[in-house]
C-alpha cells in the first residue's frame, strides 16, 4: 500500500503536467507554446482591486507592522479609495509612462498604494531602495 501523501503528490504531478508544444527553429532556437487555451483574465491588476473592493470591501488587502503589537491594515475598499485619490494626484502632476515617479522607499503599504495608483493611470513608478540613499554621502 502506498502512503497517502505519496499518492497525493503523484496525483498533483499528474494534474500539473503541462501541455506544451515545442517549435524548433533553423537558427537553433526554439519556442514553447501552451496548447491550453487562454482563459478569462483581468485587463490589469487594478481590475482585481475593483472586483474585490466590490465583493469583499472589508477584507484586509494590505498590512504592515506599525509597532511591536500593532498592525496597519488596509481593506480592499480603503485601498481602492486611496488608489483613486492618489491616481488623480498623479494625473494632476502629469505622471505618465514618459514622465514617471521616482519613489525612494522601503517596502510599505504606502509604496504599494502608490504603485497601484500609477498603474491605474498607466503611469510608471521607478523604485529606489532607501538603502542606496543611506549608502550615499
Amino acid at each position: 500500500m502506498t502512503h497517502p501523501t505519496v499518492e497525493l503528490a503523484n496525483e498533483a504531478l499528474a494534474l500539473a503536467t503541462p501541455n506544451i508544444l515545442r517549435e524548433d527553429r533553423a537558427d537553433g532556437s526554439f519556442v514553447l507554446t501552451s496548447s491550453e487555451p487562454l482563459g478569462d483574465y483581468a485587463r490589469c491588476i487594478n481590475d482585481w482591486l475593483v472586483q474585490w473592493a466590490a465583493e469583499r470591501p472589508d477584507t484586509v488587502f494590505l498590512a504592515e507592522r506599525a509597532g511591536p503589537d500593532r498592525w496597519r491594515t488596509v481593506t480592499y475598499a480603503e485601498a481602492l479609495h486611496k488608489v483613486q485619490r492618489l491616481a488623480q494626484g498623479l494625473l494632476d502632476l502629469g505622471v505618465s509612462a514618459e514622465h514617471p515617479v521616482v519613489a525612494v522607499s522601503d517596502n510599505s503599504v504606502n509604496l504599494a498604494l502608490l504603485g497601484l495608483a500609477a498603474m491605474h493611470v498607466r503611469g510608471t513608478v521607478a523604485l529606489v531602495s532607501s538603502s542606496y540613499i543611506r549608502m550615499a554621502r
